[in-house]
């Protein structure tokens, strides 16, 4: 995960996420808007942004377990 800042960090903060699967630079029209009152923090997620060079494992092998089948307990059909 990458973090990009805008404006100055003396300004109260806020931090932009983008939803999921967007790329941080939807927030391109909005920032330099913000940064002239607030120090901009944006967020860039693993897998979204050309510059990052993160390898991003899928989280499919860490969904919880199929539950078992009652048929594979007591010997099946």
């Amino acid at each position: 995960m990458k973090i990009y800042t805008f404006g100055k960090k003396e300004n109260p903060a806020v931090m932009l996420l983008p939803g999921t699967c967007c790329h941080w630079k939807s927030f391109e029209g909005v920032i330099p808007k913000l940064s002239e009152n607030f120090y901009v923090l944006c967020v860039s997620y693993d897998g979204f942004d050309e510059t990052e060079h993160a390898v991003v494992i899928s989280n499919a092998l860490h969904i919880m377990p199929e539950p078992e089948k009652p048929w594979r307990r007591s010997g099946g059909c």
